[in-house]
């Protein structure tokens, strides 16, 4: 998933880089790439700390269990603002006031297909949903601690 954010990212970036390429687009290409790189920085910092594990094994598990704890860390307090709609309790007021169109962005019909995945991923969801992968990727750490310590054999 790291690396497929990261193609993706790179190629709208390089795409929308391009002069001939209308100015709106651009922006469009620029803003879904913004969104792209940091769920690639965390699935990265996941992929991290699952190859250590596999690599080490049960030969270190003080170590493991530290390389665990600081990439929770880094996941889960490396992307600023990643906190801040929960924080602010910023979707349930959009729920209320919008319904289901204020929460993915689409308070019109979208012109096409671009504008509708632009749309989604510069809404309020979207950074919803970089929190619930960041707290994803965390749950997945602890488990793979717990299962460590329990059946460190297997």
């Amino acid at each position: 998933m790291a690396f497929l954010c990261a193609i993706v990212a790179t190629g709208f970036l390089i795409y929308g880089s391009a002069r001939e390429i209308p100015g709106r687009h651009r922006l469009y290409y620029s803003l879904l790439a913004s969104g792209l790189v940091p769920w690639a920085a965390q699935f990265l910092i996941g992929a991290f700390a699952l190859g250590f594990h596999l690599m080490l094994g049960a030969k270190n598990r003080g170590l493991v269990i530290f390389v665990y704890v600081v990439s929770s860390a880094a996941v889960l307090f490396g992307s600023p603002g990643i906190w801040g709609p929960f924080r602010l309790g910023l979707g349930r007021a959009i729920w209320r006031r919008a319904g289901w169109r204020g929460v993915i962005n689409i308070h019109k019909r979208p012109s096409g297909l671009l504008n509708c995945v632009c749309l989604v991923f510069t809404g309020p969801l979207f950074h919803i949903r970089r929190t619930l992968f960041a707290v994803l990727i965390c749950a997945t750490f602890v488990v793979a601690i717990a299962l460590d310590i329990t059946m460190p054999n297997i």
